[in-house]
């Protein structure tokens, strides 16, 4: 998992990795958390109970500030940089 996600993580050092995760919204880290619960931009306009393009909004305004491309990466963010524990993704079985 590490390899996995040091392969799609953004390289910086530690000091702007943690500057980047204080210029997220509370609700941008909301965001990168449903993302990174596998949800679409649909399903958390739904849970928000918010207009769709505000999500698309907010995803985009993520991924720039935070230099990704992809879900994928703001989910590994999310998971490295803000829950703080890059193992506590869903448990599928």
């Amino acid at each position: 998992m590490g390899y996995l996600a040091s392969a799609f993580t953004p390289r910086h050092d530690d000091d702007v990795e943690a500057h980047t995760a204080q210029t997220l919204t509370r609700r941008e880290q909301e965001i990168t958390g449903l993302i990174a619960q596998g949800l679409s931009n649909t399903d958390i306009a739904d849970v928000l109970g918010i207009a769709h393009s505000t999500v698309k909004g907010h995803v985009k305004e993520i991924f720039r500030k935070l230099g990704l491309r992809n879900r994928v990466q703001a989910a590994l963010y999310h998971h490295t940089h803000i829950s703080g524990d890059p193992t506590d993704g869903p448990t599928r079985t």
